[in-house]
């Protein structure tokens, strides 16, 4: 449950930094011309961030499984429940419980430790999945 509120968190925060960064520079359109509908300081919309009807659990499963993720076959032991749960049901479920776009979870989790498309995470890698706080391994008393 704390991953879990540790993923909302920073979607938050990374949207939050993303509406109010300056635009330095526009960026360009695939032809080398700058777009003219760019709006640098509107990337996603509220809606966009916060739709978790995107994907359905099969979608996040079928996503995962066409990128040959680890994550397609990854299984933790839910410590409040002491079952098994999949990568994909642990992303679907905090989507769902939070609110936020599992699209967003997806890109947060390649952005952070590469684990969409890294076939060989480390344990580094999902201990620090999102990037942030404390890892999800580490002693309640570490930094």
């Amino acid at each position: 449950m704390i991953k879990l509120k540790k993923l909302l968190i920073l979607a938050v925060l990374v949207n939050f930094v993303i509406t109010i960064s300056p635009a330095w520079a526009q960026i360009p359109a695939i032809n080398g011309e700058v777009d003219p509908d760019f709006n640098p300081n509107m990337i996603i919309t509220d809606e966009e961030l916060t739709n978790a009807n995107t994907m359905s659990h099969e979608d996040i499963a079928a996503f995962l499984k066409n990128k040959s993720s680890s994550l397609a076959n990854y299984e933790i032991i839910d410590p409040a429940t002491g079952l098994n749960k999949t990568a994909t049901e642990i992303i679907f479920q905090a989507s769902q419980n939070y609110q936020i776009n599992p699209r967003v979870l997806l890109v947060l989790l390649q952005k952070e430790q590469s684990l969409v498309e890294n076939s060989t995470p480390t344990q580094y890698n999902f201990d620090w999945a999102t990037g942030y706080a404390r890892c999800d391994a580490c002693d309640q008393n570490d930094p």
